[in-house]
Formats: C-alpha cells, sequence, structure tokens
C-alpha cells in the first residue's frame, strides 16, 4: 500500500498512498493515515521520496501533481492534522469524531472542500484517516503496553 516507484527518465514518483490524496474535481489534498498510522514512519516516506528530487508525483487514484509544492503543502497538512487532533484529545474530544471532523473542517480547506462536495466517499476517507492519526495521538499518551 506504501510503496514509491521512482521513474528516473520522467522524473515522476509513484507514490502509492504514501504521500495522501488528491482529488482533482474539487482541487484538494486528504492525507491517507488509516490505522495503523505512524506518523515519523510517514514523514520519513515523505522525506525518502523528496530526496530523489522529482518534477511530478503520481499520487494514488489517477492524478499527476508538481510535486514540490505538493510536498510542502502535504507536510503543512500532515503537520495541521496532529496538532488539531492533538489539542483536541486534551480537550478530551477523542471519543467524537463527528466534532474532531467539524473542527479540522474549520481549519484545513482541504477538507472543507471536500465536505462540501457531498459526496459520502470523500467523508468515510475523511473519517478514516481521521481515525488513523486519533489512535496514534492517543495510544503514545498512554505510553506502551505491557505483557
Amino acid at each position: 500500500h506504501h510503496m514509491s516507484f521512482f521513474l528516473v527518465d520522467y522524473n515522476l514518483i509513484f507514490t502509492g498512498d504514501s504521500a495522501g490524496m488528491f482529488f482533482e474535481e474539487v482541487g484538494a489534498a486528504l492525507p491517507a493515515t488509516p490505522p495503523p498510522f505512524f506518523v515519523e514512519a510517514y514523514l520519513n516516506s515523505l522525506e525518502k521520496m523528496s530526496s530523489a528530487s522529482p518534477a511530478y508525483a503520481a499520487l494514488t487514484h489517477n492524478v499527476i501533481v508538481e510535486w514540490s509544492t505538493y510536498y510542502r503543502m502535504h507536510k503543512k497538512q500532515i503537520s495541521l492534522w496532529m496538532n488539531v487532533i492533538e489539542r483536541l484529545v486534551e480537550e478530551g474530544i477523542q471519543d467524537d469524531i463527528t466534532k474532531i471532523l467539524e473542527e479540522l473542517s474549520k481549519e484545513d480547506e482541504n477538507i472543507k472542500r471536500l465536505l462540501e462536495k457531498g459526496l459520502e466517499l470523500h467523508k468515510q476517507s475523511i473519517l478514516h484517516s481521521i481515525k488513523g492519526v486519533l489512535e496514534y495521538i492517543t495510544s503514545r499518551r498512554q505510553g506502551p503496553r505491557i505483557k
């Protein structure tokens, strides 16, 4: 699911889900962070792909984007998601994924545009990605499990 391939002759990287998704019809990006999600591995994958200096990226579900612009935007989006969801967990809202979606859509224009489009597929994809980040944050706060 998270394998990437770089076609040197075309300066094009196929990212799989490791760089999220872009819905061209809406002009909106969505992180691909389903459970289990590990932010360090996700960001490391982005860095490794960027170190190849691709000009373009073929993202999941048939769209090609200019890599450097997308990469910068996507890193900011991941950081925003982590900060917003962490804040909501600190406020005790971790059990209300609908509230998390509502708050996230206020701060992430991409999510706002996807929800305005009104497609259930977009909403379910967003909720699944929120769940991955939420589980990562809550498990990290609980610490390691002792068997």
